[in-house]
């Protein structure tokens, strides 16, 4: 997962926390800011992860070219 989509869906997240805000949805509002807090938090754990599975996989397609 590229850095981009991950600062994509925290602004997502956060605007939808802000729509949920603004018709007095607050716990709706709280869970969305809740979750892109998460995203945000392990975004390092997300890429690290991406980035491992992908040179797993390219590994795996070297070794076995047919």
């Amino acid at each position: 997962m590229k850095q981009e989509r991950l600062s994509e869906i925290i602004e997502l997240y956060r605007h939808r926390a802000k729509t949920a805000r603004d018709a007095s949805l607050f716990d709706k509002s709280r869970e969305m800011d809740d979750f892109a807090d998460f995203v945000e938090n392990n975004a390092g754990a997300f890429l690290d992860d991406a980035y491992s599975r992908e040179s797993e996989l390219w590994e795996e397609y070297e070794n076995n070219p047919g």
